[in-house]
């Protein structure tokens, strides 16, 4: 990769990059960025290469070692839970949702039950737009777009032109060319 930019002639973001676009080459170019995987063994003082298959094959043994030590089939009542309570995976901003899906689902197939930020993410139907979130939170079941279309927005909670700047262009449209109230 030697550049990022946005397409001026996108339908919904109009050539502006979110904060993960922004970055994506700074993620990719870094000098300091590991390439491979490298593991730093009890003891040792330093980090060493090792290839994919080996760290792999390493990270599923312990897995499966650490769940099958740890595994709560039932608890205190004799209730089925079928929980691993000694496993805990959280994602992170830089993954897009269905990466984030898939390994919820997979630590969830697991047992695992300490699902850290952002952990309800993975609990988005598919058939709801960006943004949204499913009860107890807010949903926005409608399209950025269509946000032009509004007179008011009520902004609860967060910070959506620093959060989501390709999205907020369509909220500054309908205030400028709808006269909006914007109340936060």
């Amino acid at each position: 990769m030697v550049h990022v930019e946005g397409d001026p002639d996108h339908p919904i973001n109009r050539g502006t990059l979110c904060p993960k676009g922004a970055s994506l080459q700074q993620d990719i170019l870094n000098e300091r960025r590991i390439v491979k995987p490298q593991v730093r063994r009890p003891g040792s003082d330093h980090w060493e290469d090792i290839s994919w298959e080996n760290a792999l094959s390493e990270i599923a043994q312990k897995v499966k070692k650490t769940r099958d030590d740890s595994f709560i089939e039932k608890d205190a009542q004799g209730k089925t839970v079928n929980r691993c309570e000694s496993i805990a995976w959280t994602g992170g901003c830089t993954e897009y949702q269905r990466i984030q899906l898939s390994r919820g689902k997979t630590m969830r197939a697991l047992g695992v039950v300490h699902l850290g930020k952002p952990g309800p993410r993975l609990t988005r139907p598919y058939g709801l737009k960006f943004g949204t979130n499913v009860w107890p939170w807010v949903a926005m079941t409608n399209g950025w777009v269509d946000i032009k279309n509004t007179d008011m927005m009520l902004i609860m909670g967060g910070n959506p032109a620093e959060n989501h700047p390709c999205g907020f262009k369509w909220a500054i449209e309908a205030k400028r060319n709808r006269n909006a109230k914007m109340v936060g």
